[in-house]
């Protein structure tokens, strides 16, 4: 679940997806299904871990899907995937970063139990 925290934390998939080729709503389609995407390949996890924590994996996961669709309203028509990378940049710097808190929270179970 930590890899799957850092690869839908916002910088990284910026990076890893956005080859600056893509409309604004093409980028935001490509980053919803990579959120979903990994969520799906990870779901299995949820198993090894208490329901709380589960919680805030799965909460963090809705507040970045959240924040790329509140961006992506605030594209004018003919912006690019620049365009929509900078706008869900300084909307994640002005919240509380959930994956980070989701992250934490996952390493401090993982040290209590062993």
């Amino acid at each position: 679940m930590c890899l799957f925290l850092e690869r839908i934390s916002p910088s990284s998939l910026i990076l890893r997806l956005n080859i600056g080729e893509f409309t604004a709503v093409e980028f935001q389609h490509i980053l919803l299904n990579e959120i979903r995407e990994e969520y799906n390949h990870n779901v299995s996890q949820q198993v090894y871990m208490s329901i709380e924590v589960w919680d805030l994996i799965k909460s963090a996961k809705e507040e970045l899907v959240t924040i790329v669709n509140e961006s992506a309203l605030k594209m004018n028509e003919g912006a690019t995937s620049i365009d929509l990378s900078k706008q869900i940049l300084e909307t994640v710097h002005s919240r509380t970063d959930s994956i980070a808190h989701a992250l934490i929270e996952v390493k401090n179970e993982i040290s209590q139990a062993f």
